[in-house]
């Protein structure tokens, strides 16, 4: 007999399989034959399921520990694994294969890593992936050095970039790009003031501009959710997580998204945009020694782009201070585009209070 608990997760019913995934008694077998236990070694353990993430009818990210009952009666740690249950079979076995294509190509050692595919459960919808004992580039910013994960990052971005293109990934357009963004200032628009309506309105309207004088670049494959909180740092490496926006596009979009997320951090936690441009540097440094890419006309534009999306996350969530976020995430959007311009200094905008009370 063994022991089960199941913690931090809601019902979801639009994810069926959820509840199997869950289910530790169906799961624990499972789960050993991944960490290589024998059947009849897998008497006496106990399977724990912990919440990671939940995105409500969409999927769903837990980390599975099997343990075993060691002397004095204390939990002997035996396994973890990461499992993502998705409401679609088809969605998890397309994770499952670009993370073995990468794995296989790019990333198939240190200190560039993505967390090993262990197992596709296809009847669940459920990939199983490696578990990885790090912390996200968060943690990063309290540690002495702060250079090395940071420099890790662009490293890992800059590979990506560079590498072959896996089969079968969409193409992020920027027209595509632009119509999204259009959503998300429709969104916000309503929250602002009447000014800073009318500027967001003409910083949109200024990006559709940008489109059509933009100058040609080379699609790459880009991640397209790349910032802190999918980079893991475990001292000498970095993990990149979260595969399933994986597409084809400007490599400008991943690294202004990681820049404007960097900011966005540096606003919540310090009130200024510019709290930590050594970071950036360090990310941007080591981005650059890696490639020839020339994003620099492109990466303002891209990072109005995604303080919008994060504005629009504000409105649609709704927690605290979300009125006051939300206005200051449009502001650095106009400021980027200012710069995008040259209508703004940089200075000038990193230097602008950004806290919110």
């Amino acid at each position: 007999m063994f022991s089960q608990s199941v913690t931090g997760i809601m019902d979801d019913p639009a994810l069926p399989a959820l509840a199997q995934a869950l289910d530790t008694e169906r799961m624990l077998p499972v789960i050993a034959e991944v960490a290589g236990l024998h059947p009849q070694d897998t008497a006496g353990l106990i399977c724990d399921v912990q919440l990671l993430n939940h995105k409500l009818g969409r999927r769903c990210t837990v980390r599975y520990t099997l343990t075993r009952a060691g002397a004095e009666g204390r939990p002997v740690n035996l396994a973890s694994v990461v499992g993502k249950v998705y409401d679609r079979p088809e969605s998890a076995e397309r994770l499952y294969r670009r993370i073995e294509g990468l794995r296989s190509g790019p990333f198939n050692g240190a200190p560039s890593c993505i967390p090993a595919p262990m197992m596709l459960v296809q009847d669940l919808g459920l990939v199983l992936q490696e578990y990885v004992d790090g912390s996200d580039l968060r943690h990063a910013l309290s540690s002495a050095n702060t250079e090395a994960p940071w420099a890790l990052a662009g490293h890992w971005l800059a590979r990506l970039h560079l590498a072959p293109r896996l089969a079968g990934l969409r193409t992020a357009s920027l027209e595509h790009e632009l119509e999204t963004a259009d959503r998300w200032c429709a969104h916000i628009a309503p929250h602002l003031g009447t000014a800073d309506a009318g500027r967001l309105r003409r910083v949109l309207e200024a990006r559709h501009r940008l489109a059509d004088e933009a100058p040609p670049h080379e699609p790459v494959m880009i991640h397209k959710d790349f910032y802190y909180g999918n980079v893991l740092w475990d001292g000498p490496r970095v993990w990149v997580l979260d595969f399933d926006e994986l597409s084809i596009g400007d490599p400008a979009l991943d690294v202004g998204h990681f820049l404007a997320h960097l900011e966005t951090l540096a606003c919540r936690t310090t009130g200024r945009a510019d709290a930590f441009t050594q970071e950036s540097a360090s990310f941007l440094g080591s981005y650059r020694e890696e490639t020839s890419l020339d994003l620099e006309s492109r990466l303002p534009f891209y990072k109005a782009y995604t303080f919008v999306k994060l504005a629009a996350t504000e409105v649609s969530r709704k927690q605290s201070q979300w009125e006051q976020m939300a206005r200051l995430l449009a502001d650095l959007a106009c400021q980027a585009m200012d710069v995008q311009f040259g209508r703004g200094s940089r200075a000038r905008a990193a230097k602008k209070g950004c806290r919110v009370s």
